[in-house]
């Protein structure tokens, strides 16, 4: 479940991985987390937080932190 404030649009891609791009009302875009499917059928999960405005530290504290 997310915060009222976070959009999240997800994004099919052509081989077969998942993109979700994640987006705060007020702070703008998040990054973007992306899930690729293994020849095992596991999944690996990539988080991809590229904005070099200096805001890195705000929107890491809307986001909750990873299941370990």
């Amino acid at each position: 479940m997310s915060p009222k404030e976070l959009k999240v649009d997800r994004e099919f891609l052509g081989d077969g991985s998942v993109a979700y791009k994640l987006r705060d009302v007020e702070m703008g875009e998040l990054g973007h987390i992306l899930l690729q499917p293994t020849h095992q059928g596991d999944c690996n999960a990539y988080e991809m937080i590229y904005l070099t405005d200096g805001h890195f530290e705000e929107r890491k504290a809307i986001l909750p932190p990873s299941i370990p």
